[in-house]
């Protein structure tokens, strides 16, 4: 028998020895502290002047952070953005040397990231002119400040001292004089089993500790459609708000590797009471949401998961999460919101960064073809063919050219599991069937040890690779030290990056 791979065994008894990682990855302060980091941002051939300013605020109690506290074998890049996001303020040095600083331009890249982040009327970003230049996109909404001019310097320090509050003590606030949402017990409509099974410890209305996005979705929400947004009841606020992502691990089976190979992971819809897809869909249509605008949401929660999990790992050390594929799905009401094209342009700086794969539904029908295409082409979108066994045939035709993978749905992969004793020929023929040639096929839904033996043994040797996710698979190290199993909370299984 063919022994399972370590990171496939269910080990919940370790799941509650998962250390939380957000006070390393995104320096979360406790309510009340004070926070009033600065950081520097500046091309290298600024340093000097840079030094200057520091000096000065330094003078003034204040105390900014510079390029050269990184310390001999850290990761120069990503310790600076992880100082960017737990920056109070930032400070971003302009001058004729900016423009052709690639190290800086990815670092402005950042700052306009967390911006957005930022509760409305909040100063975080403040260009400083080291000299008479261009200020470059992004930056050139917000007022400048010229370090050459003495009344101007002053002007600096009044910004850096206004709005103390951390946005860590707002959102502690907000969450604080938030009204819990319905109980599971009194929404008929909710298919989750959260709460069911719990410890006796555990109150029925808790919350998962869920990495979550609440300002990104908010703002993201109010762009997409303010008046909608501003008339909804505080409860749907909430609930849109909070809405996140759990991650089903994706692992290569065939061609066995000397250590198992976790390749990615699909990122499926989660609400932080613990609510699947279709009861957060349900939820959502009788708040009359746009389906369009539900499934934008769910995808920035997703590449903000994805990312989040990313950066987490190679701040801990570990610089495999750069390879790693994320699977968000891409169905016909995503498709349809005339919202995507603007949804993708303003996240540019998210999901370029990522390995993302787009999953195009079984629900695709011909009419979206061109659609696809455009999308390809204008964005560079790289595809996978979710439920491909049930894909329409002129769809396949057009598009599997494009696919990267595909994948066999869980009833499918079940009923020809379920033939495997009779006629193990005809069911490795019939998984074949749903495989783009030259591509890696996933399966879904392995959750028996059995069905792994199989695979294992029957696969034909070819160049491509037989993946697998399933409540069996496990996301194993350095992943798991990230993560939270949600068979501890009762559901029946995937991970969701910790909060």
């Amino acid at each position: 028998m063919t022994r399972l791979p370590e990171c496939m065994v269910s080990r919940n008894s370790h799941s509650s020895d998962i250390p939380n990682y957000e006070s390393k990855a995104f320096g979360a302060r406790r309510a009340g502290e004070k926070n009033d980091r600065i950081v520097l941002v500046y091309a290298e051939p600024d340093e000097h002047r840079a030094l200057n300013i520091c000096e000065h605020l330094r003078r003034l109690n204040l105390e900014p952070w510079m390029y050269r506290q990184v310390l001999p074998g850290e990761l120069l890049i990503e310790k600076t953005e992880m100082e960017i996001r737990k920056a109070h303020r930032v400070i971003v040095c302009l001058s004729s040397a900016s423009s052709s600083s690639g190290f800086q331009q990815r670092l402005i890249k950042k700052v306009l990231e967390v911006s957005l982040e930022k509760t409305a009327g909040t100063i975080y970003a403040i260009p400083l002119l080291l000299e008479e230049c261009a200020i470059p996109d992004g930056l050139g909404r917000l007022n400048p400040m010229n370090w050459f001019k003495q009344d101007h310097q002053d002007k600096l320090v009044q910004a850096l001292r206004t709005n103390a509050r951390t946005d860590f003590e707002e959102n502690q606030s907000k969450q604080s004089a938030d009204q819990p949402l319905v109980g599971l017990n009194e929404d008929p409509s909710c298919e989750s089993t959260f709460g069911r099974g719990l410890p006796t410890s555990q109150p029925e209305d808790s919350f998962l500790p869920i990495a979550m996005f609440r300002d990104e979705l908010a703002n993201l929400y109010c762009w997409l459609s303010p008046s909608t947004w501003r008339s909804l009841p505080k409860e749907a606020q909430d609930f849109l708000s909070t809405l996140g992502v759990k991650l089903e691990p994706i692992l290569q089976i065939v061609k066995p590797t000397p250590v198992p190979l976790v390749i990615g992971f699909e990122c499926l819809a989660i609400s932080c009471r613990g609510e699947n897809f279709a009861a957060i869909c349900r939820r959502a249509k009788a708040l009359a949401i746009n389906p369009g605008h539900l499934r934008l949401l769910l995808m920035l929660a997703a590449m903000k998961t994805a990312e989040g999990l990313r950066n987490r790992t190679t701040l801990n050390g570990h610089r495999g999460a750069k390879h790693l594929v994320f699977a968000i799905n891409l169905d016909p009401e995503t498709l349809d919101c005339c919202s995507l094209r603007g949804f993708l342009r303003r996240h540019d700086f998210i999901w370029e960064g990522l390995n993302l794969l787009f999953e195009v539904s079984e629900q695709t029908s011909a009419s979206y073809l061109d659609e696809l295409k455009n999308l390809k082409v204008e964005f560079q979108l790289r595809y996978s063919a979710d439920d491909y066994n049930a894909w329409n045939g002129e769809v396949k035709d057009a598009l599997k050219r494009s696919m990267e993978m595909s994948k066999i749905d869980c009833k499918t992969f079940t009923e020809v599991m379920g033939m495997r004793g009779q006629r193990p020929k005809a069911a490795i023929t019939q998984l074949c069937r749903h495989q783009i040639p030259g591509k890696p096929l996933i399966i879904e839904g392995l959750e028996n040890e059995s069905h792994l033996d199989f695979l294992s043994q029957n696969w034909p040797d070819a160049d491509h690779s037989l993946l697998a996710q399933g409540y069996l698979v496990e996301p194993g190290s350095p992943w798991n030290m990230l993560t939270h199993d949600l068979k501890k909370f009762g559901l029946p299984g995937g991970y969701i990056l910790a909060a």
